[in-house]
Order: C-alpha cells, then structure tokens, then sequence
C-alpha cells in the first residue's frame, strides 16, 4: 500500500497525507472567509498536476457561494467520503473546526498504519500471483523442453524411475498437453488480480473505502457512530446526519441499510433501536450505549465506540495479514520442495546403481 501511496503522491494525486494538510489548513482558517481562499489559493501554487486541479476547482466552488462540505462532495476524490459526511453534520452544528482538525488526525493516523512495515492485502495479492505466474512458467519450461529428455535418459539405462518422479513427470505431461490451453486464463487471471488489487487501494487511499464496502454494512457502522456523535454533540437532527452519509455512500447494500435506519428514524423508532434493528450493532454494543445513554454521555460513547471497533478491526485484520503471508510461503516451498525431491531422487538412484 504504502507504495501505491507513494506512486499517487509523486504524480500528485490525492492521497491521505495531502488529505490532511488540506483539512488542517481548512481547520485553522475556518471561519474567516478572505483567510480560508487565502489559504487555498496559496496552497493551489504551490500544488501540481491533478491535485492542484482540484484544489482550484474546489476555491472556485467557494468563491461561488457553495458550503464546504458541499463542494468538498463536488471535487471528485478530494476528500473521503466520511469526512465529508462529518463536515457537512459539523456545518450545521457550529463544530466545524474540531471536526476538520479530528478527522485530519484520523487520516493522518491512518497513513501511519500503512506504513508500519505489514503487508498489505493488495501487495499480497500481487506477491501471490506473480509467484503463480512464476512457478507456471518453470512447470511449463520443464514440462515443454527437460522432461521428455529427461525420460529418455533414464529409460536409455534401463532403470525404473522412483515414484515421486513419475508421479512429476504424469503432471508435467499433463501440463505439456494443455498449456495453449492454460496460459490465456492464467495471464488473464494474473492481470485481472493486478486490476483489482490496483483498484481497491486507489479506492482506499482517495475515498477511505475499499470498493467491495458496499456490500458489507457492517463496514460503515465506526463512520455512522462518529457522524451521530457529532450531531448528538452539537443537537443538530439526526435526519438530517443520516442524509450526510447517505448521500457519500457507494450504492450497494450499505447504503439500503443506512436508508432503511433513516426511516425507521423518521418514523419514531429511538435511534439506538434502530441500529439494532438495523443489524449496524451487536447486542453488546448497543447495551454499551445505552448505559451510556442514561448517563447523558452519548456523544462520547459513539465516538468511543467507533474507535474501538475500528482498533478491534485493525487487530483482527492484521493477524489475518501475518498467518496468510507464512501460507502462501510455504504452499508455493511445497510445491518447489516436491519438483526438486521429484527431479533430484532419480539422480541419486543412478548414481548408487551404477556405481
């Protein structure tokens, strides 16, 4: 990820740390109209390429009367989607600042993860099919111009090979016969990894998601915590946080799900039953809240909460990450250790038997 991360900052793209210095700037002159375009226009000079682009499109916007958040929400991938959620919640409840300076902490935060040296997903899946790509390759290589010779040799002496090597030189015949067969899918599957792979950390990087979030509704409940605390906090309408994240999200089952919440909300549901009806909380989860709740500390019980199952995700994920990467390792050592055990045994029996 991290050097996705670094490719998108050296063609100047939007990424997490140009992300943040631009809340940051934002979160000091908020507030101070001529001061905040000020801001802007001088970070637009000393900006390049797209990113400059955006940040002029996005001083336009202002200048032409739209809120910040709205035009945050304009300019294609300027800014996450949960940010510009909390931003447009945070307009109306007079917390701007704060929220901008928290959720520049929040991306920066972020960044720092991915560069704390574990592979990511993305970079495992690339490792993994270019050691497919690999490993087929010298099968093929094997299969195509050794093993047939190999055979000869062996039967020319008169010698019956071991098990294992005729068990290796069945497969190769096999891989032999069919590699027209087997190469076009094999490339188009390697290339369609790299696709993905490429896609999804864009995706994380620019919007705070990865693409397949959509269909996971769970995957938002940390964002949708921290934009109800905010609007808890500043007694603005819950309605009106749900349409903030509603109108960022991808369409997909998530997005169903925040919808089905808001009408529930609407309709009189209490917003914590709702949540659970919603299946966006575990039972355990929503009697936190509610503890929380009758201490008059919900705000903070949201947001605590959101960052707790952010951590908890975090931990789950990365052992995940260390138990995969030693897998793969030893699924291809096995089949490496299986063709030199395969391919050296004949030579020792010849050895011993013609000696």
């Amino acid at each position: 990820m991290s050097y996705i991360r670094q490719w998108l900052y050296a063609w100047n793209k939007p990424e997490p740390l140009r992300q943040s210095s631009l809340l940051l700037m934002l979160s000091g002159a908020v507030g101070h109209g001529d001061s905040l375009l000020e801001t802007l226009r001088a970070h637009e000079r000393e900006s390049a390429g797209d990113w400059r682009e955006k940040v002029q499109l996005f001083v336009s916007l202002l200048e032409s009367g739209h809120s910040l958040s709205v035009a945050m929400s304009l300019v294609e991938n300027l800014l996450p989607a949960e940010t510009i959620s909390a931003v447009s919640v945070a307009e109306r409840g007079g917390c701007l600042a704060s929220v901008l300076l928290d959720e520049a902490g929040r991306i920066g935060r972020r960044c720092a993860r991915e560069q704390a040296g574990l592979l990511a997903p993305e970079a495992l899946l690339l490792w993994f099919g270019s050691c497919c790509v690999v490993i087929y390759s010298l099968l093929q290589f094997l299969a195509i111009l050794i093993a047939p010779k190999f055979k000869d040799t062996f039967e020319g002496f008169g010698l019956e090979l071991p098990g294992i090597s005729q068990q290796m030189l069945t497969l190769l015949q096999i891989f032999s016969r069919t590699w027209y067969l087997t190469v076009m899918p094999g490339l188009g599957l390697f290339v369609g990894l790299t696709w993905v792979a490429w896609k999804t950390a864009q995706t994380k990087l620019m919007r705070g998601y990865v693409p397949w979030a959509r269909l996971w509704p769970r995957y938002w409940t940390p964002g949708i915590l921290r934009i109800l605390g905010i609007s808890i906090a500043a007694e603005t309408p819950i309605s009106e946080a749900l349409d903030a994240t509603i109108h960022e999200l991808p369409e997909g089952r998530a997005a169903t799900r925040v919808i089905e919440l808001r009408d529930r909300v609407l309709a009189g549901t209490h917003l914590l039953q709702a949540l659970r009806q919603v299946r966006l909380l575990s039972a355990r989860e929503y009697a936190f809240l509610s503890s929380a709740e009758t201490s008059g500390h919900t705000d903070w019980a949201m947001r605590h909460l959101a960052t707790a199952i952010d951590q908890r995700r975090q931990r789950r994920f990365t052992r995940f990450l260390i138990c995969l990467g030693p897998m793969i390792t030893l699924g291809m050592g096995a089949i490496v250790l299986f063709v030199c055990v395969a391919w050296f045994a004949p030579l020792v029996k010849l050895i011993g038997d013609l000696s």
